[in-house]
């Protein structure tokens, strides 16, 4: 019986110190993260990768899990410029780890690392910038700043992967100032759109004046050829046309209550009667003539009225 128990004892040690070196021997690593191993205290340069790993038990241990997930560090700093404005920066680095072991064992904290020199490469790059240039290279200032992280954090076994300015705050006098400045330059910039506006509108006027003035000497000097050439009957007869016309324009309107044709009225009938004997002879054409009676004529040299049937009571033609 006592051999018995010490047996059953003996078994159930065993099987306790098999359980616990499984458990110590057995390790789950998250997916994002990074087990840094220590045998009897010394890193063994091989981290664990996410899933199930075997250690050796009471020899191996995790020492330190690393998170490989990209970090972002804002931060806020205050510098001058090389005029000697102060100004407030408002930035933000963001980094992961490439390299576990470096992260851990080169640095107490990477962040404060990285947060250092950042604010230092961040007050050199605006110590060497005007103020009215900060905003116009802000651009180039963030790559000089992240080019400069990059370098100096390889040693550190993480990668900085962008360096942004999220705000630049000025002190209220030069805030002030910049405003009305913008103002300005606005208002300079609407004065400027109107003038080129006004000076458009000018060019195209005195280019629609120099064709419409270009268009009237052609029809001038068109006349004047036509004159040389063909001699005044030829006017007369394009003005007797146009009177002739626009007689019957105002006899046919229907506001017209009464004509009064002008006593000269027989100049453009005559002078028609001239044109079409000018034809005739021209071309050997026979044209019939107006009517131009002697009483006609008469009475239209002495001011005749055409007056409307349903009117003819109401208006009269003084000679």
């Amino acid at each position: 019986m006592p051999d018995l128990n010490v047996s059953i004892i003996l078994a159930v040690i065993f099987t306790a110190f098999l359980l616990i070196n499984l458990y110590l021997a057995i390790n789950i690593i998250r997916q994002g993260e990074s087990g840094l191993v220590e045998r009897f205290g010394r890193y063994t340069n091989r981290p664990l990768e996410p899933g199930l790993n075997l250690l050796i038990p009471f020899i191996d241990k995790v020492a330190y899990r690393v998170d490989m997930r990209q970090q972002r560090i804002p931060f806020t700093i205050e510098a001058y410029t090389a005029d000697g404005s102060p100004v407030s920066i408002a930035c933000a680095i963001v980094w992961r780890v490439i390299d576990p072991g470096h992260a851990y064992y080169r640095d107490q904290s990477v962040s404060d690392q990285l947060l250092t020199q950042g604010g230092d490469y961040l007050r050199s790059a605006v110590g060497k910038m005007e103020l009215e240039a900060l905003n116009s290279s802000r651009d180039a200032l963030k790559t000089e700043v992240s080019e400069e992280l990059q370098r100096s954090s390889s040693d550190l076994g993480v990668a900085v992967a962008s360096f942004a300015i999220l705000e630049v705050q000025y002190p209220d006098n030069i805030d002030e100032a910049m405003t009305q400045q913008y103002t300005a330059e606005m208002d300079k910039r609407v004065v400027m759109k109107a003038a080129d506006g006004e000076l458009y509108k000018a060019t195209k006027e005195a280019e629609a004046l120099k064709i419409t003035s270009d268009a009237r000497s052609y029809e001038l000097a068109t006349i004047a050829r036509v004159i040389t050439e063909h001699g005044k009957a030829t006017v007369d007869y394009d003005v007797a046309i146009k009177q002739v016309k626009a007689m019957s324009d105002i006899g046919s309107s229907e506001s017209t209550k009464s004509v009064i044709l002008p006593t000269n009225i027989t100049e453009s009938l005559g002078t028609i009667e001239t044109v079409l004997e000018y034809l005739r002879d021209r071309g050997g054409a026979s044209p019939k003539k107006p009517d131009s009676s002697p009483a006609k004529e008469s009475e239209v040299q002495k001011g005749s009225v055409v007056e409307d049937p349903d009117n003819s009571s109401d208006d009269q033609a003084l000679e």
